[in-house]
């Protein structure tokens, strides 16, 4: 069962002291103590980078309830997603920041903290579940969630989900969400952040309140602080969907499938072999039991479908079923200019007893995608013989990549519409192009961004979210973080058949090259290839630095 929370919600804004008649400043400086496991504390010289927004979950539970119960101020948020800067434009709170110079008027949204309330009711429905977990996609950023009046979480990115069980929080009839935001700055001590090279406020052009050093410890949207194309614009919201999804005994957390073709460059369509590799959870913490997996491959248009049965025996915690089935004259899916881009409707469930579970229904390509590197014909090289071959190769047929770099299609992101996304990518489309490279300084985009892709055949180069700044690796807080949106982000995408590269960052080693070491090449070098290849090894993780056109990286071609 599925229930959707994405509509009514409601705005109001505090002062960013949770309480502001309280004078002892100390709770501050201390470092953010961080609700759940995996998160640690980090001091450098005796200074932290993250302050302290209150004493323990108790003090944020009373200070929330004074919030809650407060009966003026709240303004119509709408639906999700949602930034603040829509419902206090909608409101005539504040004037449309990406006209003339009103943004300048705005810097007073990063001063505040933002409170998102809604109130929902439910039945006695989800009594009968082992789990009843709360969803949220992406909240931009330090996020403090509380469920009828328990705090029962923290969050500080807004690069993967934040997920958690509510059976012990919620009960038949009306409950209430109320979530604390911040743009994220108030919570980095800016002097720390001064070791770090690079990320700092725009050189060339003073005044104009363009960057800010502590943007490389937040995961959120880089360019939001400003950029060469963009005003100092911080986001703030629930930028994502939300609902609540109940589990009984299993869930199905996640389904990769891998493409094999004939080595020879394939006639229009040809026998294509599928595997699929499915992660089973059981909430049993000793329990085993019986479980048949059922996968259910059909064209768009629905046509006979493929179907793959699989018995399991399911052990306690994390499973991983794997099975193959071969798609007789399967239909291609091709980039923009080379072919059609059929989908294949994929099925995936599961029973054991009286329960059946499912994973969401997807659509898939059939296809293959690789990069080239091979050294250039002899005759072809040049005095240094450094030079290499940079090719992609889809469903082995060397493609010819044209199109162009893609930003956030609004500097408010959250309120780009399905429509807006159908028109920019239709364009695409209807101009060539049979690429886009999602920048590293914008975000990783919603769901209807690659779909649309996989519908119009452009294929993606998907940077990781890091831009011309040294990032924190030497905080394991941080470290850990990226490696939770590494592998969401690589897990939530692999399936699409308009992927075809991940990218380590942007820019960052063309602006560090000349030194031996910089803050961030770790996760670059290592972190990101190592998830990379776990979650999806039919994906090539490129650095930037690769093809720059000197003797120091080597040349492609």
């Amino acid at each position: 069962m599925k229930i959707n929370l994405n509509d009514n919600w409601f705005l109001k804004y505090k002062d960013l002291e949770w309480d502001k008649d309280k004078k002892d400043k100390s709770d501050q400086e201390k470092t953010l103590d961080l609700p759940h496991s995996g998160y640690n504390r980090d001091a450098v010289d005796g200074k932290t980078c993250f302050r302290k927004a209150y004493a323990d979950s108790a003090e944020a539970e009373i200070r929330a309830a004074r919030v809650l119960s407060e009966q003026e101020g709240w303004i119509p948020a709408g639906d999700l997603p949602c930034d603040v800067h829509v419902p206090l434009i909608e409101n005539g709170i504040i004037k449309e920041p990406l006209i003339g110079l009103n943004s300048f008027d705005n810097v007073w949204i990063e001063k505040k903290s933002w409170w998102f309330k809604k109130i929902f009711k439910i039945g006695d429905e989800l009594s009968g579940y082992d789990a009843v977990e709360l969803v949220i996609e992406s909240l931009d950023i330090g996020a403090e969630i509380f469920i009828n009046g328990k705090h029962i979480g923290t969050h500080i990115s807004a690069f993967y989900p934040f997920r958690r069980d509510l059976k012990q929080y919620i009960s038949a009839g009306e409950n209430a969400i109320l979530i604390r935001l911040t743009t994220g700055l108030d919570s980095i001590d800016h002097e720390f952040s001064r070791k770090y090279k690079g990320s700092a406020e725009d050189p060339k052009r003073p005044g104009i309140g363009r960057g800010d050093k502590r943007r490389s410890f937040l995961r959120k949207a880089q360019y939001s602080f400003g950029w060469d194309w963009a005003p100092r614009l911080s986001t703030c919201g629930i930028v994502k969907g939300a609902w609540i999804e109940t589990v009984k005994r299993a869930a199905i957390r996640g389904v990769c499938v891998r493409t094999e073709l004939p080595d020879s460059a394939p006639s229009p369509s040809c026998d294509a072999r599928l595997s699929f590799t499915i992660e089973v959870e059981n909430l049993h913490p000793v329990e085993t039991f019986d479980l048949t997996v059922k996968i259910e491959l059909k064209t768009d248009p629905p046509g006979n479908p493929i179907v793959l049965s699989i018995d399991h025996l399911l052990k306690s915690g994390l499973n991983y079923i794997s099975g193959e089935m071969t798609v007789q004259d399967a239909k291609l899916w091709w980039p923009n200019g080379m072919g059609g881009q059929p989908l294949y409707i994929v099925n995936i469930s599961a029973e054991t007893g009286n329960t059946k579970i499912a994973y969401p229904e997807f659509r898939y390509g059939i296809r293959t995608v690789k990069v080239v590197q091979t050294k250039i014909e002899p005759e072809n090289i040049t005095e240094d013989g450094s030079e290499r071959l940079f090719a992609i190769y889809v469903n082995n047929v060397r493609t010819f990549c044209k199109g162009a770099n893609w930003i956030p299609a609004d500097a408010i992101y959250a309120r780009v519409t399905d429509s807006k996304y159908e028109s920019l990518i239709r364009e695409a489309c209807d101009a060539s192009f049979n690429m886009l490279r999602i920048w590293g300084g914008g975000i990783y985009e919603r769901d209807i961004f690659y779909e649309l892709c996989d519908k119009y055949g452009i294929l993606i180069w998907h940077d990781f979210m890091f831009s011309c700044a040294e990032y924190p690796e030497d905080q394991e807080w941080f470290l850990d973080e990226v490696r939770r949106e590494i592998d969401h982000q690589t897990r939530s995408l692999r399936n699409h058949p308009s992927l075809a590269l991940w990218c380590g960052n942007n820019e960052n080693q063309q602006i560090y090259w000349k030194y031996t070491h910089y803050a961030g090449e770790y996760i670059y070098n290592y972190t990101a290839p190592e998830i990379v290849h776990k979650n999806s090894a039919h994906f090539l993780l490129e650095l930037i630095g690769i093809w720059r056109q000197d003797t120091k990286f080597g040349s492609c071609r």
